[in-house]
């Protein structure tokens, strides 16, 4: 099939267990592919598929009779021509969010960690350095007693 001409089907359940079963009931209704899957978050799991437009319709009402026989909550969508740029952003493997970022060098890594260190306020966990900015020691703190009566 030519993949500019195919629609590109989208079920999304909570839980995995309805998305395996309506994505299940989808592919043995019509002549749709599997294309790929990701796990949102929060307890969301959504699968793409694709296939003609005509295809893609009959697999999406199977897969949203699935989802109601398991009083699941889910959805189905269907995009029949999706522009250049959808389909690889969801079929990447990365949930949408585009090509895995490089990995940087040693020397790179321990830059970014120390430029992130020395910007980073100090939140308490660590023990602070004996001298201010300016050079000067710090103030001791006092801690004053109430006399008792």
């Amino acid at each position: 099939m030519d993949s500019n001409r195919e629609a590109l089907g989208i079920v999304e359940t909570r839980g995995l267990l309805a998305l395996v079963e309506a994505v299940d009931a989808a592919l043995k209704a019509a002549n749709v592919a599997l294309s790929g899957h990701t796990l949102v978050g929060g307890g969301l799991a959504a699968c793409l598929l694709s296939g003609d437009v005509g295809a893609m319709r009959a697999a999406l009402a199977a897969a949203q009779g699935a989802i109601s026989r398991l009083a699941a909550q889910g959805a189905t969508h269907l995009i029949p021509r999706p522009a250049d740029p959808v389909r690889p952003a969801f079929e990447s493997g990365t949930g949408g969010k585009g090509p895995a970022p490089e990995k940087p060098a040693q020397d790179d890594a321990e830059a970014t960690v120390a430029a992130r260190d020395a910007q980073a306020p100090d939140r308490g966990g660590a023990k602070t350095a004996s001298r201010n900015t300016d050079g000067a020691k710090p103030a001791k703190k006092v801690r004053i007693k109430a006399e008792k009566k």
